[in-house]
């Protein structure tokens, strides 16, 4: 890298991130993707194309030097949007995973309070009484047949039970 891409690089990085002293993180005020890691975008002078990267790997090779390859950069304080070097250390994507179930972030919503989830908890406690055919099922709450097979079979939605019926 030359010296004056290198501090246009600087120049570019430092504007777009805001130093907060209570926590110490250096927040990415910039692009985000969409699980909230900061992305700043590159020029490439050799391919004329430009490309995104993610900024904490930036700020990095910034203040840190090269990443070697097949190491991650992981966050210490646990804030995805944080670019502070010191807030950062090398790891393999064994160490993220294990760092992950360390710091219990790896908690998802259940049932209809994940944001992902089709059904809601009532829907899986009537389809646990229905006695239609697991493809009937899926057609009539639009979902696929492994879905019902799956809940059938108390292999997912396993907090939900008929009994709790009662409760609500």
């Amino acid at each position: 890298m030359k010296k004056r891409n290198r501090v246009s690089l600087d120049d570019k990085f430092n504007r777009k991130i805001s130093k907060i002293s209570e926590t110490g993180c250096w927040l990415w005020m910039g692009n985000r993707h969409r699980q909230g890691y900061g992305i700043i975008t590159l020029f490439n002078q050799a391919t004329k194309k430009e490309k995104a990267i993610m900024a904490h790997r930036v700020a990095w090779e910034l203040f840190r030097g090269p990443i070697p390859k097949g190491l991650n950069i992981l966050h210490r304080c646990d804030n995805c949007s944080c670019v502070n070097p010191h807030h950062l250390f090398l790891g393999t994507q064994n160490d993220n995973v294990q760092d992950m179930m360390q710091k219990r972030r790896n908690r998802q919503p259940k049932g209809e309070r994940n944001g992902y989830a089709k059904l809601k908890d009532a829907d899986v406690r009537n389809i646990l009484q229905d006695t239609d055919s697991i493809m009937q099922i899926a057609r009539k709450y639009r979902v696929g047949h492994e879905c019902i097979r799956r809940i059938k079979r108390g292999e997912s939605w396993q907090f939900i039970t008929v009994a709790e019926e009662g409760k609500k």
